[in-house]
């Protein structure tokens, strides 16, 4: 449910983590395509429009208004304001409070647990858990070793993960097929992390194939990340926005 994915992305306070664990060096990724002129910003154009009315009935609502972008946090840590935003979001979503934990209508658990690899990642997530737990999530973190993250990954067997990718500066449909693409949704080892299965997001990696010339290419990757965005498969998280270089002083 994208109202859960919403609320979770409401528990990371990315603010608060740049500065005490990033030492301001990330920046919050909005975007897919980030730092790119794919990345869509601000309300549809009339060529986004005309790709993208056709799939009206396919697409949340929010593709058609302003780019979908994560709110930023008080940066205290523990927002409330965001907390509580995300706690109606999980209500919205059959999810309600009782106790110390959010349950279902059949009284089970909302459970959520991140895999990782790297005990940095234990020091970077677990104020994220923290939150989740202070709004009803059953969050936990669970290190493994590499040889059974990888398993984990490429068979798809995790709540939650942290992956990094980039495309090149022309993308093809070949390379968006392998994230995006129903095709690659059940395929094991495939970079479909989210499980990406939409005929409308199939149809705007079609028209970003079918592109004869860098404007009409460009609009549809704005499209498509516009419809990826409002969808909310995956939590931005950070990216960084300089080159860093090491010299003599």
């Amino acid at each position: 449910d994208p109202r859960v994915r919403q609320a979770i992305a409401l528990c990371f306070d990315f603010e608060w983590t740049r500065r005490n664990f990033f030492y301001g060096s990330y920046e919050r990724s909005q975007s897919c395509f980030e730092k790119s002129d794919f990345r869509a910003t601000g309300m549809p154009s009339p060529q986004e429009l005309a790709l993208l009315e056709p799939l009206r009935d396919q697409l949340p609502p929010e593709t058609f208004g302003e780019a979908v972008t994560q709110p930023p946090s008080d940066g205290s840590g523990r927002d409330r304001k965001q907390l509580s935003a995300a706690l109606k979001l999980l209500a919205q979503a059959g999810w309600k409070r009782s106790g110390d934990f959010v349950l279902n209508d059949k009284g089970g658990r909302l459970a959520a647990e991140f895999l990782v690899d790297d005990e940095t990642f234990v020091q970077v997530y677990s104020p994220w858990v923290a939150n989740m737990k202070a709004i009803g999530i059953d969050a936990s973190i669970r290190l493994v070793d590499s040889a059974q993250y990888q398993l984990r990954q490429s068979t798809f067997d995790f709540d939650l993960l942290s992956a990094a990718f980039n495309f090149s500066a022309t993308p093809t449909r070949d390379d968006l097929e392998i994230f995006f693409h129903s095709r690659s949704a059940a395929v094991s080892g495939s970079r479909n992390l989210s499980g990406v299965a939409s005929p409308a997001v199939d149809a705007l990696i079609d028209a970003v194939g079918a592109a004869k010339d860098r404007e009409s290419l460009t609009t549809a990757m704005r499209a498509l990340d516009r419809a990826l965005r409002a969808r909310r498969d995956w939590i931005p998280s950070w990216y960084l926005a300089n080159h860093r270089s090491a010299y003599w002083d």
